[in-house]
Order: structure tokens, then C-alpha cells, then sequence
């Protein structure tokens, strides 16, 4: 069946679809827009006010002198802050500068208690080096931790690392475990850090105003102080997602990790498998609704069907889950291109097929209205019986006045008459099967159902006979002619019947024979008809009942009737 061709096709078009976007997936294909797409849905989330970052800015550095700074300046700090919760100093102390400056520092570190310092590895081709604080000021720290980063290849910090190779915990686990007093915990050896917004969202006091008291201690009583490098010429800044073209320092972004660890804003790519799953969900549900819907309706619900999860996106991104963007919506793209360009040279091709088929043997509606019903698997023209309506007229007299003629007369007389007895057939939407010499053959009831059949087959003749006079009346060379038809109603076969290289649209049986034995029963301008096709007519006609006749190949006669007119 035509249709059920279609839906094979459109699903078979999905499913290749599908599987290539699986394997573009699986070889991360689009993974660096993927997720620059997804960077763009961070942000936009309340920031912790007990978050706040004591900043070594430009004009810290102006006022106190050229970066490293004597390590004094620290003492005074931490002096600020002693009645912090927690204080993270993202500063190298891995170097020994003044052993008495660096045993009071130590002593400052120490009586606050709260203080963590950091430790770094530096990642080598063949080795992996710790540089640690000096002992004296790592004796002294509350914890220890590493502050390094992990930069994706587009040159993005999107994770922390919570373990390198178990010696030390992250900055931000530290800090955690010290504020909560509990340890973190988490299922992977890396963080998404779910960024709240650009960088400055953090409360951020500057490093000179703290030392010169223009802040109290009040200010950072029971509050998680990072301290940490924000002027640009000491290059500790990095591009993240919610950058938007202006590095975050790294303190700040070990302060984005630490809201994502106490909020438990924790971010998830949706799995493998699922993803996989989607893929093929969304290019199965094209192939259904482009082969349900006209494509015209079709292409809105798939738009519709992209912005809907489009904004499942943002829901699900917001509950933690960060959902691929461009394998679904291509998904949704690229099996609605390919089918529709399918649909478009299938129906090229099925339009061709069936003009090809009937377009010199019925009327162009009818062709028009056999595309829209093959479109929607409501005929079948691969051969099925029916119940027809078969007309045969035959030109009376035709051969012996053809003895008298030229060919070229004889044909263009032919030609004539059989053009207008055609447009009978066409004008009361019937199919012209075939020219048997001087005799047409015309079919009603298919391609397409006609309840009226039989009426319309002898509304077609009547009209053929008055057509042929019409013919005389006006052409004086044309030789006088008569035509008698002859028509039966019952089961045929109908289809297209032939071989691969021709193909006919016929109708064959018993009650084809019996129509060709009535239009040998005509006489002159006759229409006789057998009392099948009489029956389904006979409240609209005036007719003469005939004597039963005997047909070649029936054991029973046939009741016949002469049509005379249509009342």
C-alpha cells in the first residue's frame, strides 16, 4: 500500500538518523558547542552572604607596594579576622621570607585556629610535583589543602578536583568540613561547579581596607573569608562559564565551588544511555507526527515539541541535571528535513505514477482526487475485486464505412467520434480502460468508490449518444454514425495488471464479458443493460424490459432492459 510504504519509509529515515547522531555522540562529535550552550544557562542564582572575599586588588597593591608583599601584612589581616568561622588564604606560602615575620605569621594562623593554607601540584610530562607551605606556617594551619583547578580544552574551569592522588582534600572540601564540621562527600572524584553568576557576585572587601580597620571584626564574625588574588597582573583569574568575556579570579571561583557544596546546587550530565535514548525518542516521534499530520500542521507541533524542551532544559538544569541541547534538537531537525524531502520526491513520484497511469484515462479531478486518497491509503490499486460498473459502445457500421474511406479519414473520424464519447466517460467520472478498435471500454466504481456507479455509467452513455448526434449535427463531413452501448454491474477484479515493462488498469471476470455481450446486443443508438445494473437504477429511468437473452457461457438467460431516458 502506498501509505504503508510511507510510514516504512519515514520510520527508516528516522532510525538512520538516529543511530548516525548516536555515533557523532559517541565520538563527542559537538561536545565543545554542547557545552557552550549549557554555559550559558549558569547563573542568576542568590549568592551566600556568609560567603565573603578579602581581595588582593589593584588598590591593595598600590597603597601596601609591589606584589609578593612583605607577609606582615597577613598578621594584620588575620588580626581582622578571628572571629571568622573560616579563613581559606589562596596565597603560595611555599617559600621561607623572614624567619621572624614567618614565625609570627605562623603564631597568628595558629591562635585563630580556623585558617587553611594551600598546597599545589604542578602537573610535569613525566613527574607530578607538591609544593607545599614552609613548616613552619603548615604546622601551624588548621588544614591543608590543594587549590588547583581543572580547565576543560576549550580553555574553560568548569570542575574543581576533590582528589588528586589521596594526600590532600580540595581548598573548598577543607573549608567545608571546617565551617560545618562534618566532611564532604561526594560520589565523584571531581565538582561541577555550579557557577551563581559573573565574577564580582561575591561580597568582595578590599584587602587594604581590612588591615586599616575600615572594617570591623564584627563584619566577619561566624563568615567563611576567602583571601585571595584579584588584580589582573598577578594572572590567578580564569574563564568560566558565566565569565562573559572577564576572567574570575581563583578565589572566587573556589567560592562558587563552596556555595555549590553547602547549597547541594550539585550539577549532573544526564547519562549516556539516556541521552542515546532520547535521541532515538525524538527522530521516532518526527517519523510519527510527519506521517499522522500534514507537514504543514507537523512542522508546528515539532517546533512546538523543541521549545517545550527547551525549557525542560532550564527546568531540569535548575533541579541539578544538565540536559544535552543539540543532539535533541537535531534529533528533531534532521529527521524533519530528511523526510520532508522525502515526502516531497515520493510524492513527485507518486504523482507521476498515477498521471501516468490514469491521467489520459479519466478526468484531471479525478486524477487529483486519486493522489489524495493513494496519499491516504484509501484505495488500492495493487488488485482487488469490486463491485463495477462496465460500459462498452461500440460505432455501429464502422468497418463496412471504413471500406469507403482513406486511412487518414478513417482515423481522423475515429479520432472524432472516440474523443467525444471519451469526455462522456471523463465528464461523469469514469475511467476509460482501454480503445478496442472502434469501441470504448469505461469502468465506474474504481480507482475510487462511487456509490452511484451504475447511474453515473448510464448518464455517461445517454450522454455519449447525444454527444455522436451533436457531432453530425454541426461537422457535415463527418460520416453519420451510431453507437450502441451496453452495461453490466457486478464483481471484477481490479488493478494493474500486466508485466514489468507494461501496466494497465483494467478491470477482469465474468462481468466484463457480460458488459461486452450487451453492447453486442445494442442496436443503433441503443443502451441496453443487464437487470443487475437496472435494479440499482430503476426509480430514475424509464425502460423497456426486453425478452431474456442467452449469453455465451451462462446456463441461465439474462434479463435485459433498453434505457430510453433518464426521468
Amino acid at each position: 500500500m502506498l501509505l504503508k510504504n510511507k510510514y516504512l519509509n519515514h520510520l527508516l529515515i528516522a532510525i538512520g538518523i538516529a543511530v548516525l547522531l548516536g555515533l557523532l555522540f559517541n565520538f563527542n562529535f559537538f561536545q565543545g558547542w554542547e557545552v557552550r550552550l549549557d554555559d550559558s544557562l549558569y547563573g542568576g542564582e542568590s549568592v551566600l552572604k556568609d560567603i565573603i572575599i578579602v581581595a588582593i586588588d589593584d588598590r591593595s597593591i598600590q597603597a601596601i607596594g609591589r606584589w609578593p608583599w612583605n607577609r606582615s601584612v597577613f598578621i594584620d589581616v588575620l588580626e581582622q579576622l578571628n572571629e571568622s568561622a573560616v579563613t581559606g588564604i589562596d596565597v603560595a606560602f611555599f617559600e621561607q621570607y623572614d624567619e621572624e615575620i614567618d614565625r609570627k605569621l605562623a603564631e597568628s594562623i595558629e591562635k585563630n585556629g580556623n585558617v587553611v593554607l594551600p598546597v599545589e601540584y604542578l602537573f610535569e610530562k613525566e613527574k607530578t610535583e607538591l609544593l607545599e607551605p614552609i613548616p613552619v606556617l603548615k604546622d601551624a594551619a588548621a588544614r591543608l589543602a590543594f587549590i588547583n583547578f581543572y580547565t576543560d580544552s576549550d580553555g574553560v574551569t568548569r570542575k574543581v578536583p576533590l582528589d588528586i592522588d589521596g594526600r590532600y582534600d580540595s581548598f573548598t572540601s577543607e573549608v567545608y568540613s571546617l565551617y560545618l564540621n562534618k566532611e564532604f562527600k561526594y560520589p565523584r572524584d571531581s565538582l561541577l561547579v555550579n557557577f551563581v553568576g559573573p565574577p564580582r557576585s561575591f561580597k568582595t572587601l578590599s584587602f587594604i581596607e581590612v588591615i586599616e580597620g575600615k572594617t570591623s571584626k564584627a563584619d566577619f564574625k561566624d563568615k567563611i573569608v576567602f583571601i585571595g588574588a584579584t588584580s589582573p597582573d598577578l594572572h590567578d583569574d580564569y574563564i568560566v562559564p558565566t565569565s562573559e568575556g572577564k576572567a574570575m579570579p581563583g578565589v572566587e571561583l573556589h567560592a562558587n565551588a563552596l556555595q555549590t557544596m553547602i547549597t547541594k546546587d550539585f550539577l549532573t550530565r544526564l547519562n549516556y544511555l539516556y541521552v542515546y535514548l532520547l535521541i532515538f525518542v525524538f527522530c521516532l516521534l518526527v517519523a510519527i507526527v510527519l506521517t499522522k499530520m500534514k507537514i504543514s500542521y507537523g512542522t508546528f507541533v515539532l517546533i512546538g515539541l523543541g521549545v517545550v524542551y527547551l525549557f525542560l532544559v532550564f527546568r531540569f538544569f535548575d533541579k541539578g541535571t544538565i540536559l544535552p541541547i543539540i543532539y535533541p534538537l537535531l534529533s528533531l531537525a534532521l529527521p524533519y528535513a530528511g523526510i520532508v524531502l522525502f515526502s516531497y520526491f515520493y510524492e513527485e513520484k507518486t504523482k507521476r505514477w498515477v498521471i501516468n497511469i490514469f491521467g489520459k484515462y479519466t478526468s484531471r479531478a479525478v486524477v487529483d482526487d486519486i493522489l489524495t486518497k493513494a496519499e491516504k491509503d484509501q484505495i488500492d490499486l495493487k488488485g482487488e475485486e469490486r463491485e463495477v460498473t462496465l460500459l462498452f459502445a461500440d460505432i455501429r457500421g464502422f468497418t463496412a464505412m471504413s471500406e469507403k474511406m482513406t486511412a487518414h479519414q478513417v482515423v481522423e473520424m475515429l479520432n472524432k467520434y472516440l474523443s467525444e464519447m471519451t469526455e462522456s466517460v471523463f465528464n461523469h467520472e469514469g475511467t476509460l480502460d482501454k480503445y478496442i478498435g472502434d469501441c470504448i471500454m469505461a469502468i465506474f466504481n474504481a480507482p475510487l468508490e462511487q456509490p452511484d456507479h451504475a447511474m453515473l455509467a448510464v448518464q455517461a452513455a445517454l450522454d455519449m449518444q447525444e454527444r455522436i448526434r451533436k457531432v453530425q449535427t454541426v461537422s457535415k463531413d463527418v460520416p453519420k454514425v451510431d453507437v450502441g452501448i451496453g452495461l453490466n454491474t457486478g464483481p471484477a477484479v481490479i488493478g494493474n495488471i500486466g508485466s514489468q515493462k507494461r501496466v494497465d488498469y483494467t478491470a477482469i471476470g465474468d462481468t466484463v464479458n457480460t458488459a461486452s455481450r450487451m453492447c453486442s446486443l445494442a442496436g443503433r443508438g441503443e443502451l441496453i443493460v443487464t437487470e443487475n445494473t437496472y435494479e440499482l437504477i430503476k426509480d430514475r429511468v424509464k425502460a423497456k424490459k426486453l425478452e431474456p437473452v442467452k449469453v455465451k457461457g451462462k446456463e441461465k438467460q439474462l434479463q435485459v432492459y433498453l434505457i430510453e431516458k433518464i426521468l
